[in-house]
């Protein structure tokens, strides 16, 4: 299940998940491009994660509703 969280270094939101056994076996180490287009006057942006026992990045949003609509 995938979730939003704040690290204590940053005040942007992250997406957090753990990542399947099986696509794990397959993709581990490997790095994913994902793309987010405009969302409530919050610009467009492209983000390299790394799959590995879990997916994380930045969804670059300080806004909980805008971090929220990012997470699905």
């Amino acid at each position: 299940m995938a979730y939003l969280s704040k690290d204590t270094d940053s005040s942007f939101y992250s997406f957090r998940t753990r990542t399947p056994l099986d696509v794990l076996k397959t993709l581990d180490n490997e790095r994913a491009l994902l793309t987010f287009e405009e969302c409530m006057g919050s610009p467009a942006f492209a983000v390299t994660a790394k799959i590995g026992n879990e997916i994380k990045f930045s969804l670059r949003t300080r806004d909980h509703s805008i971090a929220d609509i990012r997470k699905n």
